[in-house]
């Protein structure tokens, strides 16, 4: 009896067990676990559209996305935070409806058959999971490609996905060759935050941490014991004006954000420092 019981707890946790897909559905494993996810899917929903809906479309894949959650600013129609910066797609000229990520009976709509989210939507994963197969992607990686490259097996694009990212190491070595001595130089990067008079310290910041990186720039041991020792959802930490000292780097990386009204443009950008850290 003990034994059997035994054999009935593994195999509803199941562990050492392969998942068992009906066809035309196989296994992926991803943030949330391991779920059967159609092999083409057709109708997906992306809960993120920064960082999902983006790697979707720049791979190419719109015509599959029926739905992407979006920004919404007051006045502001909503729009595609990323897609449309970078790739001119938004809601006015695709076939992406919005939706938000807690609409689930508007999501449950668009008959999606396969959801795409981020490790931010993991409270919500048995919701979504009601509605049709749902992975979750780790987006703050310590490898953006790794993010890229389960998206591209996901949808079945890996060999575009293996073509794009030699290209992308081409242009790298390039600029390594610009800058052979990339590693004895320092950068950080830094956002002001002039809502809160603090400043943010980014431990990754997407594909621009990628490409800083890939090149060989350095960072400072100061920035590291920072990095390790506080930060926030593996994504940044807060930090007040007087420890700018500690951040200091040969170059410090900020954004802009045309979206926003209050960074908007560099000039902005350097305004908001300019009344954090006066002379910076």
């Amino acid at each position: 009896m003990k034994k059997l019981f035994t054999l009935l707890v593994l195999a509803v946790l199941g562990f050492g067990y392969a998942q068992t897909c009906a066809d035309g559905f196989r296994a992926f494993t991803h943030f949330g676990g391991e779920s059967c996810v159609p092999e083409d899917p057709q109708r997906i929903v992306s809960l993120s559209d920064m960082e999902m809906t983006l790697i979707l479309a720049d791979l190419g894949q719109t015509d599959r996305i029926v739905g992407s959650a979006g920004r919404v600013l007051e006045g502001q129609p909503p729009f595609l935070r990323g897609p449309r910066d970078l790739l001119g797609l938004d809601y006015t000229n695709t076939d992406i409806e919005f939706v938000s990520t807690d609409d689930f009976e508007g999501i449950a709509a668009l008959e999606p058959d396969l959801i795409v989210g981020t490790n931010w939507n993991s409270n919500e994963l048995l919701q979504y999971e009601a509605i049709a197969p749902t992975v979750l992607l780790q987006t703050h990686a310590d490898n953006y490609f790794e993010v890229i490259g389960r998206m591209a097996d996901l949808v079945s694009e890996t060999e575009q996905f293996a073509a794009r990212r030699a290209a992308y190491e081409a242009r790298i070595a390039e600029a390594q060759e610009l800058i052979p001595n990339a590693s004895d130089i320092t950068v950080t990067m830094l956002l002001p935050a002039p809502w809160n008079g603090t400043f943010e310290l980014y431990e990754r910041h997407f594909a621009l941490s990628q490409v800083i990186e890939d090149i060989g720039f350095a960072e400072t041991p100061e920035v590291r014991a920072l990095l390790d020792d506080a930060v926030t959802n593996d994504l940044w930490m807060d930090l007040s004006p007087e420890r700018m000292a500690e951040t200091d780097a040969d170059f410090i990386v900020s954004t802009y954000e045309p979206n926003f009204p209050s960074q908007a443009t560099p000039d902005l950008i350097r305004a908001n420092w300019e009344s954090i850290v006066p002379g910076l």
